[in-house]
């Protein structure tokens, strides 16, 4: 395959640009350069993550900055603070939303932030490490007991939700329920085990997925008294509605966590958990990735992925080679 990476001593790569009304371009920007603590990654491939396209729906809170955009991508050392990650080193890279700028050529990486990936282990596994990482960071916090809940519900069965199916199935949940509005998403949730919507009252997890306050409420309905509602999806009509009233929180004695900031757990323990769990196979994810393309097929991607519709799983941007695509996907 041929390179499409710019020398470092060349000033300007092409990149993803966040235009007036958080239309996605792209536009020649300058190649970073890195300082102390960064090492300078050569991008292999990256993936758009929901939660990047929030903007798109008409939120603020997740960025307006033209130079940010996506946090879900594998790359090569090819400079910088190299010490504990030496050039030619392939790693996972786990920016904070905030520091992310991974569909670009190159782009620079806090040493901290950085996972040696296995030669076993591909990119595009690879780089779905990134958000299983997150969803096992949740999924800690949402269950703390040695045993199984006996029952669960996930809602929304995106590629975070069906990460949730998986996991709550590995740790031994006997009855793992979905409720998925969207047809393609319903029918991989359950060709994965998942059961369909629970009765009301009856399950002891519920994780809203979906960051729809509809579909948070429905996770509230279905947890009986104990139960514990765990809070992953992020909203669109910010700032958000919690989907319960306190009386029904003290009355029925539930437990609610809201969870964020997988990357900033020292050690980075969730992240090469998901590492070790797509290296081994424990975590399938063949058909997660639905649609793939190049850098010029990223607003055309972007726009699709952004409605959640018509079968859209994850979503692949690939910087190792450079020969053009149908319709954005190969």
């Amino acid at each position: 395959m041929t390179s499409t990476i710019p020398s470092t001593a060349t000033s300007t790569m092409r990149a993803a640009f966040i235009a007036g009304e958080d239309r996605l371009e792209l536009r020649d920007l300058p190649v970073p350069v890195p300082g102390p603590g960064q090492v300078l990654l050569r991008t292999r491939v990256s993936s758009l993550c929901g939660s990047d396209l929030h903007r798109f729906r008409g939120a603020t809170s997740y960025g307006r900055d033209s130079a940010v955009f996506g946090h879900e991508t594998v790359g090569e050392v090819v400079g910088g603070d190299t010490a504990e990650f030496p050039v030619g080193t392939r790693v996972l890279h786990v920016p904070f939303p905030a520091d992310g700028r991974v569909f670009a050529p190159l782009q620079l990486a806090a040493v901290g932030q950085l996972v040696e990936l296995p030669a076993s282990l591909d990119d595009e596994r690879a780089v779905l490490a990134q958000q299983l990482g997150t969803v096992v960071f949740a999924l800690r916090r949402f269950w703390t007991s040695s045993t199984p809940p006996p029952s669960a519900l996930v809602v929304g069965a995106g590629p975070a939700g069906l990460f949730f199916v998986k996991l709550l199935q590995r740790l031994g949940c006997p009855r793992v329920h979905v409720i998925e509005p969207d047809d393609h998403r319903r029918v991989a949730a359950e060709r994965a085990g998942a059961l369909g919507a629970p009765g009301a009252a009856s399950v002891a997890l519920a994780i809203d997925a979906s960051g729809d306050h509809d579909g948070a409420r429905a996770a509230v309905d279905a947890l009986a008294a104990d139960g514990v509602l765990g809070l992953f999806g992020l909203p669109d009509d910010e700032p958000g509605r919690l989907p319960l009233t306190l009386l029904e929180l003290f009355g029925r004695n539930l437990t609610v966590i809201g969870v964020m900031g997988a990357q900033g757990q020292p050690g980075l323990s969730a992240f090469r958990e998901a590492v070790r769990l797509l290296d081994e196979g424990t975590i399938d994810v063949d058909g997660l990735v639905t649609h793939r393309g190049l850098l010029d097929d990223l607003p055309g991607l972007c726009a699709l992925a952004t409605t959640m519709h018509g079968g859209v799983g994850k979503v692949l941007v690939d910087f190792r080679i450079d020969e053009p695509t149908a319709g954005g996907s190969r």
